[in-house]
């Protein structure tokens, strides 16, 4: 990733740029005075003048020198406030900072897990010894339900990265140091979350963000990151949410199966230092609630920091405890949306439709005839505009459920009606 460059005036020398000038906010002691002091520079006294007129200057300056500290009171009272209601900056800010971490750290939890053999590798979790014996993991959780003892994490926390199943073993602790065993009750390998249940209830749960959404966070707020970075327990830090909507790619070897593409998408970005081992610890707001669940980070930079919005980690896991996984359609075709270059190509008539690259085995799809090359022009009647609208489509479907495809197959038309089967773990 290339860094940002600062450039110096195109007026300046090659050679020798000059630094960009800082203009100081506060004006140095030796600044002249607006108004000149009695006895300094003043203007000497006019024969014949009214002796009043001489202690003007004096009676203007204490009278803005009054009016001036006025408006300094005032601009604290009235624009010092932030989005929280306290004056920001100084020991104000810092001590709602510190009331924060203290309403959210009791429920966060330091997750240590024992994995399979073998090694393994990864932006996510730290990479593992060198030896062939269980591999230790470390990253964090937030428990979201104290009664039924429920903790919130990242799926590759409490997964091998490199066969997928859930870890061997896995050992929750407070930040006082009470010990909880817990198993994995569901994951979302997609979107990264899991669900664990711990052997008893826990001293508390995190209370999350009255969010709708991501878009309801500010760019700019304070945001305070809790967790376990390499081993390093019960670790804050402070930054801001950076940016919102953001996409990332997921590495193969972190990703169960390690198969085809995936990508993180609505991710929270923010410069809170965020390390492996913080991973499945909460980000949260300046009022100690929980906006989203830390999840990954670019190595090769400073201050990229991604967390899942806590409205869709909170919506994943209401599922994953309701069904033990998330349900996700599959029919079983990897789509190519058509292009101009593509409907040149094969002599299409138009752009309507999604183009079938592959075929995954003994799916719906391949069941039903349709193979590379075809074009799949409409989902139960309405006619597909792209890649993206295919996949708006059919996830408005459930497994079991049916669907009428329409496709140009081999220069004719067909018609076929397939059913909705879940999407195997090991696909993309």
């Amino acid at each position: 990733m290339d860094e940002f460059n600062f450039s110096a005036p195109s007026s300046a020398p090659a050679s020798t740029p000059d630094p960009i000038p800082v203009t100081p906010t506060v004006a140095p002691e030796s600044a002249p005075a607006l108004l000149p002091l009695p006895g300094q520079n003043a203007p000497a006294t006019q024969p014949g003048t009214p002796q009043k007129a001489a202690a003007s200057p004096l009676i203007a300056m204490l009278g803005g020198g009054v009016l001036a500290c006025f408006l300094v009171v005032l601009g604290m009272m009235l624009g010092g406030k932030g989005a929280g209601g306290g004056i920001m900056g100084g020991h104000g800010e810092q001590e709602r900072i510190v009331n924060a971490v203290s309403k959210v750290a009791p429920a966060v939890m330091n997750v240590d897990t024992e994995l399979g053999n073998d090694s393994g590798d990864g932006q996510f979790l730290p990479a593992p010894g060198s030896d062939n014996g269980p591999r230790a993991g470390k990253g964090t959780g937030v428990i979201i339900d104290r009664e039924k003892a429920l903790m919130l994490t990242n799926a590759h926390v409490v997964s091998d990265p490199e066969t997928g199943a859930s870890a061997k073993k896995i050992t929750a602790t407070t930040r006082d140091g009470q010990k909880f065993s817990g198993i994995v009750i569901g994951r979302d390998r997609r979107n990264d979350i899991a669900v664990v249940k711990l052997a008893k209830s826990p001293p508390a749960e995190a209370k999350l963000a009255p969010m709708k959404s991501a878009t309801d966070l500010e760019i700019g707020q304070w945001a305070i990151a809790i967790g376990n970075p390499f081993g390093n327990a019960n670790t804050i830090t402070v930054g801001v949410v950076s940016a919102l909507g953001r996409t990332i790619p997921v590495p193969a070897n972190n990703r169960e199966g390690g198969e085809g593409k995936a990508e993180l998408k609505d991710m929270i970005q923010t410069d809170a230092a965020i390390n492996p081992g913080n991973s499945g610890g909460p980000l949260c707001n300046i009022n100690g609630e929980v906006i989203g669940i830390n999840t990954a980070i670019f190595g090769i930079g400073t201050g990229l920091g991604f967390s899942i919005p806590i409205t869709k980690a909170k919506t994943l896991a209401d599922e994953i405890i309701r069904k033990g996984h998330v349900e996700y359609a599959f029919v079983g075709v990897y789509e190519e949306t058509i292009t101009d270059g593509l409907k040149n190509e094969f002599g299409l008539p138009d752009k309507v439709g999604v183009m079938v690259k592959s075929i995954h085995p003994g799916s719906p799809a391949a069941k039903g005839g349709i193979v590379e090359g075809d074009v799949i022009r409409k989902f139960d009647g309405q006619e597909i505009k792209n890649g993206d609208d295919w996949e708006k489509k059919l996830a408005t479907k459930k497994p079991g459920e049916s669907v009428k495809l329409e496709f140009n197959h081999e220069g004719g038309n067909k018609t076929i009606t397939l059913k909705v089967e879940q999407k195997p773990d090991n696909v993309e």
